[in-house]
């Protein structure tokens, strides 16, 4: 989730301390300066305890640094060669490579149904006639519900295979093949569909055929990890007050989707072999094929077989970010100038905003070394830009866990304004740039006034340029968040107060139901307002709500779980004592008036529950 913040550089500087870098490698004139510039005023400013980069251009390693502590409380500082991150979904770049590697040897065929890949841990035939090609799990096309509770572990214990892992937890098919939306579930498949054709676990296969030809001597996807992998492992943290927590969750369940460890000279080596340099694991034209557009919205750059196409004011750049708790990751080819960067920092930073560090520094990156600019394309004048107009939501939304409720306030809305379109909603990785101006440049097609983005509308979707991964749906009106959010807000005004007001009336009725009835409008009263606490817990700290989620163990999730459910059953119960009371002719006008309302709003209360996912699927 991504969340607006306010950022203290000067107590960010006081607890990072001496950010004095491992020396640069081969730096070539303009990247140390920029980088020594503006990573470590990242991480003062985010607060984030360490970083690494490495950027090589034309087959050589040109730059390589580490800046801060892999570890904060020991003050271990970053080597660049020795000190191994975390890389996230970076792991599905070694995927899809691997995928790829069986293409060529005729062994896949992309357009091929995944079915006819995978032994015994099949894909639902949800859509019959729709199958899931391979292609699809490659360009996150394939549909699945995009669920995150209980994804990562603590430690090795929780961990099984990949194939018991989807066997025990495979995610539904939630829409037919085609549409673009971020998905782990993909790669997932995409892993053990490399087991199931090579015969070899995927770790190992990844081994054999890219990192172990390519040097990568410090990079795995075995888990658990090597031991010698294990000692120099950064430390992931998050902020805590003054100084850093270390984070939890160490180990990703699915190796292919986010279970890398590796080290920034390490991913120099592998982004020259995406750019075509030293040791092979792919064919030139399988390389091109792999960075080439095969999917997204119509005008912008696309996604490739797993490389996301980034577009910025005509630089093209083709990367892939990677972040998991504690540890976020960012890589970029450049094709025009023969560069690539890859950079990882070892904290979530102030309130989540290490998982937007990496794209800052990208999009900075490819905005000075990415070539010359293209001039943009010439504005058209502007005709039914009504029907553009409305309220959208992305299509990674879960639909079968307490997730869904980030549905209630993340949706963008747009408008017609002063000859343009203007969005309102986190559509740039920048948190906090949520509204943005465009002026149309062709049919269904706008540019960013004053920025580098694209914008396409079409079919009742929206997608931008600066995530390719991400697609939103238009809303009906009864669906968009301000209807759920005022009948909340008035269940809970009716609520609360019935919490305070009833203590003060007599429990001393005439009818012995009366009193059962009184007593059930409290307590459902009480239960809504532990939910609003157990939430307000939850959401306090969102570098810890993510920790809470991904590792699925905290007893809160289990609150969150069972109190809508509760309070769904009391709704029922106090419909039953709302009918019994007016026939009956139970106390006074007011109060049989106040317990009716009561009821009422417990039952708004539920079926926004319902409709958001916190009933369970």
């Amino acid at each position: 989730m991504k969340i607006s913040r306010g950022v203290l550089l000067f107590a960010a500087v006081v607890v990072i301390g001496g950010l004095s870098p491992v020396a640069a490698k081969g730096a070539e004139p303009g990247f140390g300066a920029f980088l020594d510039e503006a990573v470590p005023a990242q991480l003062a400013e985010l607060k984030v305890p360490g970083a690494a980069v490495v950027v090589v251009r034309g087959g050589r390693q040109v730059f390589a640094k580490g800046y801060g502590y892999a570890d904060a409380a020991r003050r271990t500082p970053v080597d660049p060669d020795r000190t191994g991150f975390q890389g996230g979904s970076i792991a599905k770049a070694f995927t899809a490579t691997a995928v790829l590697r069986l293409v060529e040897r005729g062994r896949v065929d992309l357009d091929a149904d995944a079915n006819r890949y995978l032994k015994d841990v099949r894909i639902p035939d949800t859509y019959p006639g729709r199958p899931v090609t391979v292609r699809h799990l490659l360009t996150h096309a394939a549909g699945f519900d995009p669920r995150v509770i209980g994804e990562a572990a603590a430690g090795p214990g929780g961990l099984t295979s990949l194939r018991e892992h989807l066997r025990a937890s495979a995610p539904a098919r939630i829409r037919p093949p085609g549409a673009v939306s971020y998905d782990n579930h993909a790669f997932a498949y995409a892993g053990l569909l490399v087991e199931d054709v090579s015969g070899r676990p995927f770790d190992r296969f990844v081994r054999d055929e890219i990192t172990g030809p390519l040097g990568m001597a410090r990079t795995s996807q075995t888990q658990p990890r090597p031991a010698a992998l294990e000692r120099s492992l950064a430390t992931g943290h998050r902020p805590d007050g003054a100084g850093q927590t270390p984070v939890r969750g160490r180990y990703v369940r699915s190796a292919p989707t986010g279970g890398v460890v590796t080290t920034a000279t390490d991913m120099g080596r592998f982004l020259n072999a995406h750019l075509g340099h030293g040791p092979r694991v792919l064919t030139d034209a399988t390389r091109r094929t792999m960075q080439a557009r095969h999917a997204g919205a119509p005008g912008l750059p696309g996604v490739g077989l797993m490389w996301e196409r980034r577009e910025r004011a005509g630089r093209l750049a083709v990367g892939k970010d990677g972040d998991t708790l504690g540890f976020h990751a960012g890589m970029a080819l450049l094709p025009a100038t023969d560069t690539g960067v890859f950079v990882v920092y070892n904290g979530d930073g102030t309130t989540g905003t290490g998982a937007t560090a990496a794209r800052t520094l990208l999009d900075r990156f490819t905005d000075r070394f990415g070539g010359p600019a293209r001039q943009s394309a010439a504005a058209v004048p502007a005709r039914s830009l009504d029907r553009y107009t409305g309220t959208y939501r992305t299509l990674r939304t879960t639909r079968n866990d307490l997730t869904r409720v980030q549905a209630l306030t993340g949706a963008v809305t747009v408008s017609a304004e002063n000859g343009g379109l203007v969005t309102r909603g986190h559509l740039s990785p920048d948190p906090d740039r949520t509204e943005q101006h465009w002026t149309p440049v062709g049919d269904g097609l706008f540019q960013e006034r004053g920025g580098p983005d694209r914008l396409s509308l079409t079919s009742g979707r929206l997608a931008t340029s600066a995530d390719p991964t991400s697609t939103y749906e238009r809303l009906p009106w009864y669906a968009t968040p301000p209807p759920a959010q005022l009948t909340l807000a008035a269940a809970v005004l009716i609520l609360l107060p019935t919490t305070v007001l009833l203590p003060l009336m007599s429990l001393r009725r005439r009818a012995r139901g009366s009193r059962l009835a009184t007593a059930l409008a409290w307590t459902t009263s009480l239960l809504v307002a532990g939910f609003l606490a157990a939430t307000a817990a939850l959401m306090s700290d969102p570098n810890r709500t993510n920790e809470i989620l991904y590792l699925g163990d905290d007893p809160l999730l289990t609150t969150l779980t069972v109190l809508p459910l509760t309070i769904a059953a009391a709704s029922l119960a106090l419909l039953a004592t709302t009918v019994t009371a007016w026939l009956r002719g139970w106390w006074t006008r007011p109060t049989r008036l106040h317990h009716t309302a009561t009821t009422v709003a417990t039952c708004a209360f539920t079926a926004v529950a319902a409709s958001y996912g916190l009933l369970g699927a």
